[in-house]
């Protein structure tokens, strides 16, 4: 059985005590002295991407001297809306933001069909990935995905499966969706499902319903982005 006592010393100084029982069960205790100085030098420096509230923050790794703490259902860099935040800054990012408006250049959008998945992924946070695997494969017919701007941010691409499930949940906070079903009133996604032809395309889903199939006429984009 070991245990550790600590008490301070006014003279800036800490006394930890020791003690530990042997096989013999007798306990021995040693007495340490450390200095604040090497306390606080052994203490690590808070940072932006620690995953902890320190520093001057005001939520975990945002406020303060770090960027400005955003929260879902709030308004986010570009103007848009916070859909997701996952709790930490991770491989760049931290939070999803959805366009405050659909794309003008794919308001009646018809996909290609693949005879693969491209790789693609229905979970959140694949998004991009899934884009840029649509446009590597199909040349010019998915680069729009790769040229819309808005409020000074170019970074956008088409969610996931999943990203776009938030922007349903989230639908009565989000501005300007087209809330009611038929040709050119769904949104695509980025990741491919397979048809009964073997062949795969990108599915879409209703604002209406949130219920996700597949399509033969064009249908809608609605932009996201991590940051």
């Amino acid at each position: 059985m070991n245990f550790e006592a600590f008490n301070y010393n006014a003279n800036t100084h800490y006394f930890t005590t020791k003690c530990f029982k042997n096989e013999f069960q007798e306990f021995y205790c040693t007495l340490c002295m450390y200095s604040i100085d090497y306390l606080l030098w052994q203490r690590p420096e808070p940072t932006c991407l620690d995953g902890i509230k320190n520093g001057n923050e005001t939520g975990v790794d945002c406020g303060g001297d770090c960027t400005p703490c955003y929260e879902v259902g709030g308004q986010g860099q570009a103007n848009g809306i916070i859909i997701y935040d996952k709790g930490a800054y991770t491989d760049g990012w931290r939070y999803i933001e959805v366009a405050s408006e659909d794309d003008p250049n794919s308001t009646c959008f018809l996909s290609n069909t693949f005879t693969t998945s491209l790789n693609t992924d229905n979970n959140i946070g694949t998004g991009k990935a899934n884009t840029q695997y649509l446009i590597n494969a199909t040349g010019t017919n998915w680069n729009f995905a790769s040229s819309y701007s808005l409020n000074g941010k170019s970074d956008w691409f088409v969610p996931s499966k999943d990203e776009l499930k938030l922007i349903y949940e989230m639908k009565s906070s989000i501005p300007n969706l087209i809330l009611t079903v038929g040709e050119c009133k769904s949104y695509w996604c980025s990741t491919l499902e397979q048809l009964p032809n073997d062949k795969w395309t990108p599915t879409v889903a209703s604002m209406t319903n949130g219920v996700f199939g597949f399509t033969n006429p064009g249908q809608r984009v609605r932009f996201i982005r991590y940051f």
